[in-house]
C-alpha cells in the first residue's frame, strides 16, 4: 500500500469517526425532540431543530469529504478501505436507522396532534354554528324579544 493510500485511509477512518460523533448527538438532540413533542413544550423545539440542522450540515460535510477521498482511489484501493471501515460504517448504519425511526415517530405524533386539533376546532366550530342558530330563532320566538 502506497504512503497516500495510507494516508487517505487514515483520514478517511477519522472522518468517519467524526462522523460516528455526530449521528450519536444527532441522535441526542432527536430523544430530546422526541420529549418536546410528547410533553408539548413546544417553544424548546425550534431550538433543538436548529442544533439538529447545524449537525446535519456538518454531518453532509464530512461525507463530502470522504467521497473526496474515495473518488482519488482506485478500485482495489478503495474496496479495501471499504472493508477496513466496515465496523465503523455499521455502526453509522445501525444510528441512521435509529435517527430515521425516531424522526418518522415525530412527524406521525405531530401527525396526530394536528388531526386531533383540526377535530377539535370542527367540533367548536359547529358547537358555534348550533348555539347561534339556537339563540336566534329562540330569541325571535322569546316572550322578551316581542315586548322588546
Amino acid at each position: 500500500m502506497s504512503l497516500k493510500t495510507e494516508d487517505s485511509s487514515t483520514q478517511i477512518i477519522k472522518l468517519l469517526e467524526q462522523e460516528a460523533y455526530y449521528y450519536e448527538k444527532l441522535g441526542l438532540f432527536l430523544e430530546e425532540q422526541k420529549e418536546i413533542i410528547e410533553k408539548k413544550t413546544i417553544d424548546r423545539l425550534m431550538e433543538v431543530i436548529q442544533k439538529k440542522q447545524k449537525f446535519q450540515q456538518t454531518i453532509s460535510e464530512l461525507d463530502g469529504r470522504i467521497k473526496q477521498y474515495m473518488d482519488g482511489l482506485d478500485d482495489a484501493k478503495r474496496e479495501k478501505i471499504i472493508n477496513q471501515t466496515k465496523n465503523i460504517r455499521t455502526k453509522i448504519e445501525s444510528k441512521i436507522l435509529d435517527i430515521i425511526s425516531l424522526e418518522n415517530y415525530c412527524e406521525d405524533f405531530i401527525e396526530r396532534e394536528k388531526i386531533e386539533i383540526k377535530g377539535k376546532i370542527t367540533h367548536l366550530k359547529h358547537g358555534k354554528n348550533v348555539i347561534k342558530g339556537y339563540s336566534s330563532s329562540v330569541l325571535k320566538n322569546s316572550f322578551i324579544s316581542k315586548k322588546l
